[in-house]
């Protein structure tokens, strides 16, 4: 992964995570090219007009997983 989608990542990470939905936020690859990837627990049309699918030159991703739940360790 290049350090230039490195830092677009510190960029939004925060800014992003605010979205209602939005439970993780990554670098990825698609057709081995660098992008960047958006879990959601819901796709909803509102997410879809918030993040856009093209964010400084890099592609954008977005993943339905529903809810991420973080267990009790043991």
């Amino acid at each position: 992964m290049g350090s230039g989608i490195k830092e677009i990542l510190s960029e939004i990470v925060d800014l992003w995570m605010d979205i209602n939905g939005v439970n993780g936020i990554a670098l990825s690859q698609k057709d081995g090219v660098d992008c960047l990837l958006v879990t959601v627990d819901t796709l909803t049309p509102e997410v879809e007009k918030t993040i856009p699918s093209v964010y400084k030159g890099f592609a954008v991703e977005l993943l339905e997983t529903g809810a991420i739940i973080a267990e009790e360790s043991r």
